[in-house]
């Protein structure tokens, strides 16, 4: 974070993704709602409330403008957090007196949060012996609904 944090003004900060990888995991809550879509609410909620709570720590400690409320931050407790601000970290209190903190609001360069899944296969006992006599293991659960990175490399292909 201190290397995108000090980079010179000619520079533009580079994007940021937020990946929520285990988005497959999260219990289903309603029909008509995505693993997909409750993963990107969730991780942007949680991030969003976490960096409004440093913003407004800094704001009681006194701390505005650069070095006040980093993104390093995350995470750590008050005393650890006042320590790592002489690292540098992504500014998040530039309007003091502003509302809370969106990502949308946020100029400090662009962010995307995405999220996905990756297909870890455990193969069960009679998988195993199935797989000693030259069958092919049966096809996982999340193999029927896709590739649980492709909106990762998509990302990143859009990159170039």
């Amino acid at each position: 974070m201190s290397a995108i944090a000090n980079l010179p003004p000619s520079i533009p900060a580079p994007p940021i993704l937020v990946f929520a990888n285990k988005s497959d995991l999260l219990p289903k809550i309603a029909d008509k709602t995505t693993n997909s879509g409750l993963a990107l609410t969730r991780t942007q909620t949680i991030l969003e409330r976490e960096l409004e709570k440093r913003r407004q720590a800094s704001l009681s400690r006194g701390q505005t403008g650069a070095g006040g409320g980093v993104l390093s931050e995350l995470g750590e407790d008050a005393d650890t957090a006042a320590e790592g601000t002489a690292l540098g970290g992504l500014d998040i209190a530039e309007d003091a007196e502003g509302p809370s903190f969106t990502f949308e609001k946020w100029e400090g360069g662009d962010i995307e949060v995405r999220s996905g899944w990756v297909d870890v296969k455990r193969k069960s006992g009679k998988e195993r012996e199935s797989d000693s006599e030259g069958e092919s293991p049966v096809r996982g659960e999340k193999e029927k609904r896709g590739d649980g990175l492709g909106k990762l490399v998509e990302w990143v292909a859009a990159l170039r």
